[in-house]
């Protein structure tokens, strides 16, 4: 029974959460249904007592119908009843943590119930609960724009007996319009941008329309006014003029003038941009700062956990930039935000990388030679390090064996876009070439790194040319 939809929600929330849903579901006003408490308050104490593993249908159901005998189709309608009451706690629980809505809301019923004498009281709420509203994410212009509009519908409707015509038409539309237009830009050209870094890493071929006409109305404005606008737009000008290292630098100040004025997943996206491209750019002493300022600031986690894709980067960075005492600090101080499923090969791969900077080339193979990753990446930088350490120490057959195995897990990662999959096979490439150049054979060596220095997408091209330059005394 753990599977059931109504376990997985319930076993989601927090102690705090499941207080207030226990009030929720006690309460008349949502729920007269004595069997739902039962069964809810069942799987409560379930919960509480952690005895999910000790947790069947046929207990619960005789906790709530007790002798009766078991029916599958009224104790399957029992839980969609349950589920249906979880899900709507979750959105009331969304409504009151944006004061926005209520502002909305409150408009809303107003005006529909033509309450002119709540017109003045409720107009002030309304201001009040904006003006207290921290994060403003494009979202924020948006729920304006809804409030705006609904001031208007309500002096429209209250004021249009002592107002002209003029006067009426003039009234807060200007702001209704700027809220409206601030949302739109800023959220179609944040998506124009994340389908721009999709197509780096996988395939696709959608396209967003007018964006040419979308950057020429940003430009009209004072974007700089609205934070949220600036930040995506900065995005974009890293992305088609990388080489004004200016945007990178006003994108930076953004965020840093910005921490907690942009809800978490949105701060996530932009500072993700950023270090994007710094990694574009190979500027990896400015990344690992970004990534120092990040943790310290805690941007770079969600839902308190970090992403175990994001945890590679972070040591990848910091040791391309020679801090390897604070990498193995970071994965031990660190390797507890990651999900506990992917937390034993994020650490056992993360120090292997370790030792191979270190060239402690026996540890990195006691690491990682019999692990199998799930994740992709995590397996393919694994081969690679386990590639590079038979190179270093000789191992021949073990060697071969792995160029070969190799070659065949890359053949069937079908949906891997072909720059990435080229950068793994000319890896292989030009290691295997490697193998067999002997020491000391200045022109096999040459032409060598001519090529290699020609290709553009080939990865660990640093230690490639290293290893050439060994070779060649």
């Amino acid at each position: 029974m753990t599977n059931n939809k109504v376990v997985i929600a319930l076993s989601s929330l927090t102690i705090y959460e499941l207080n207030r849903l226990q009030k929720f579901i006690n309460s008349p006003y949502f729920n007269k249904n004595d069997n739902v408490i039962s069964h809810f308050e069942y799987l409560y104490q379930i919960l509480k007592d952690s005895k999910l593993d000790q947790l069947n249908k046929e207990e619960a159901w005789s906790n709530t119908f007790h002798e009766t005998k078991f029916n599958d189709t009224k104790f399957r309608k029992l839980n969609t009843d349950l589920l249906k009451l979880i899900e709507e706690f979750f959105a009331i629980e969304g409504f009151q943590k944006n004061p926005l809505h209520k502002a909305n809301y409150l408009l809303k019923v107003i005006a529909e119930k033509k309450l002119d004498k709540l017109y003045n009281s409720t107009i002030n709420t309304v201001k009040r609960l904006s003006k207290y509203q921290l994060e403003k994410s494009a979202s924020y212009y948006y729920y304006q724009y809804q409030i705006e509009k609904n001031i208007f519908s309500l002096t429209s409707q209250f004021e249009r007996k002592t107002k002209s015509r003029t006067e009426l038409s003039n009234f807060n539309i200007s702001e209704i319009a700027e809220n409206l237009d601030i949302f739109f830009l800023a959220e179609k050209i944040k998506y124009f941008n994340t389908l721009f870094s999709w197509k780096s890493v996988t395939k696709h071929d959608e396209e967003i329309l007018f964006i040419d006409d979308l950057i020429e109305n940003i430009e009209k404005i004072e974007y700089r006014d609205f934070p949220i606008l600036n930040a995506h737009y900065l995005i974009y000008l890293t992305i088609n003029e990388p080489d004004k290292r200016e945007h990178y630098e006003n994108l930076k100040q953004v965020i840093i003038d910005n921490i907690g004025q942009f809800p978490e997943d949105e701060m996530k996206t932009i500072y993700d941009a950023a270090c994007n491209y710094c990694v574009r750019s190979s500027n990896y002493e400015e990344l690992f700062k970004l990534y120092e300022f990040g943790l310290s600031y805690e941007v770079l986690f969600e839902l308190d956990e970090l992403d175990p894709a994001l945890f590679r980067n972070i040591c990848i960075c910091a040791l391309r930039v020679h801090e390897y005492e604070w990498t193995e600090n970071f994965i031990n101080n660190y390797s507890e935000k990651l999900n506990e499923k992917y937390r034993d090969n994020a650490v056992t791969f993360n120090l292997a990388r370790v030792y191979w900077y270190n060239k402690e080339f026996t540890k990195v193979i006691e690491q990682i030679r019999d692990v199998e990753y799930e994740d992709v990446i995590y397996n393919i930088n694994s081969k690679i390090m386990l590639l590079s350490v038979y190179y270093e120490l000789d191992e021949i057959e073990a060697f071969d064996s792995l160029v070969q195995s190799f070659k065949t897990f890359l053949r069937r990662q079908k949906a891997m876009p072909d720059k990435r999959k080229s950068n793994y096979s000319n890896f292989i490439k030009y290691t295997d070439r490697l193998s067999k150049i002997k020491a000391g054979d200045k022109e096999s060596i040459k032409h060598y790194k001519t090529d290699l220095e020609n290709e553009t997408l080939v990865s660990s091209k640093f230690w490639l040319l290293e290893k050439a330059d060994e070779l060649a005394g």
